[in-house]
């Protein structure tokens, strides 16, 4: 698959969560919403608000 080839590649975790299981699902947004803070943290970008 060259989806798992590519994140292999690029030093990614690949992690399924079972469904109808929330907790698992806000962790990943944490997680995503994290990264993408950095990222732009990283990018010397700034909003004026936040999203939710």
């Amino acid at each position: 698959m060259k989806f798992k080839r590519w994140c292999k590649q690029h030093d990614i975790e690949v992690i399924y969560t079972p469904p109808f299981y929330p907790q698992a699902k806000g962790k990943v947004e944490r997680c995503i919403r994290t990264f993408v803070e950095e990222y732009l943290r990283l990018q010397n970008v700034r909003f004026c608000c936040r999203y939710p």
